[in-house]
């Protein structure tokens, strides 16, 4: 009987001890024992190494190898998974995020849907929400069918297009197929999972089953949009734009880009910066601009207060029409 597959996961981290730790721990909990690990560190200045050499110690004592790999430089996620692969030495990768968590079945259940459907280029699962507490708060929507729990998604891009199927660290693909793909683009620090997916999903199949085997966590140190997010989001979606043929997928595609578009207008107008240097991003002619992207532009030439004014009436707007809804919803509640 030939002896399983070895899995490589790289945990990309910066400044995220105390919960680096626990997504270690997820993965020590593995059900599936042919496992390495390693860490990738993103030059973090807080606890981190004194965490990896404990639990180094302590996982050594059940046969689970982790590594170190430090970066010279803050590079973001791209650079550091690349460089996670590049000593990893499993047939079998997975992408585990430093603030993420493993259920213990998850390993064996996804590398049996690569076993069970070979022609695919990857296999993923669903996803539980995370609070900051660890408390699961209900699960990721990926728009797939309940029934059949499991199967393949054929060339997904139009998928992708519509609805975000999966989180990264659900994903275990193996390395043939991340080489052949080119790895992250390391000109992207934001989007590069999304940019890596896309390219695959256009000529490779996914596996796939609904039940929720990782947790993505959301607190108050997840990624925010800041400007060079939305950038970076923006240059993503415009390069896969063209490949895109179903017109209910580009139709939705290009609605994303034109919010893109105004969240990124609407920061740099909130910022006082210029917008030159995102001209490429946000006037595009495959893209019609919205009108509010059009009224954006027009305050943009003008002083900077009258920028800042202009966003401060939308996010006041927003935040009224949200304790609105709350409120009718509140009456319904008591009235049904």
């Amino acid at each position: 009987m030939p002896a399983p597959p070895l899995v490589s996961v790289i945990v990309p981290t910066y400044n995220r001890a105390l919960l680096l730790e626990r997504s270690l721990r997820s993965v020590a909990d593995q059900d599936y024992e042919c496992v390495e690990i390693i860490v990738v560190d993103d030059v973090s200045t807080d606890d981190t190494p004194a965490i990896f050499e404990r639990l180094s110690n302590e996982l050594s004592q059940f046969g689970i190898p982790l590594r170190l790999v430090e970066l010279p430089v803050n590079s973001g996620p791209a650079v550091a998974r690349n460089r996670g692969v590049a000593v990893a030495e499993g047939s079998l990768l997975s992408f585990l995020d430093s603030d993420d968590l493993m259920e213990p079945q998850f390993l064996s259940t996804v590398i049996k849907l690569l076993a069970r459907y070979p022609e695919c280029a990857l296999a993923f699962s669903g996803a539980w929400k995370l609070d900051a507490d660890d408390r699961k708060v209900g699960q990721l929507e990926s728009g797939l069918p309940d029934d059949p729990p499991e199967g393949v998604l054929h060339t997904p891009l139009d998928q992708l297009a519509r609805q975000e199927l999966f989180q990264t660290s659900s994903v275990v693909m193996p390395r043939k197929t991340f080489q052949g793909l080119g790895g992250f683009d390391e000109a992207l620090r934001y989007s590069e999972d999304t940019d890596l997916w896309w390219r695959l999903a256009k000529t490779g199949d996914f596996a796939y089953t609904v039940k929720p085997l990782v947790s993505h966590r959301y607190h108050a140190d997840n990624v925010s949009k800041n400007d060079d997010a939305l950038a970076d989001s923006l240059r993503v979606h415009l390069r896969h734009l063209p490949d895109l043929r179903d017109p209910a997928s580009r139709s939705a595609y290009t609605a994303r880009i034109r919010r893109r578009q105004v969240l990124l207008q609407e920061k740099l107008l909130h910022d006082g910066r210029p917008m030159d240097d995102y001209r490429e991003l946000l006037d595009t002619s495959v893209v019609p601009p919205t009108v509010r992207y059009r009224i954006g532009r027009r305050i943009a030439r003008g002083p900077a207060w009258l920028g800042r004014t202009y966003v401060a009436f939308f996010r006041f707007a927003r935040a009224t029409r949200r304790i609105l809804v709350q409120a009718q919803a509140g009456d319904f509640s008591k009235s049904s």
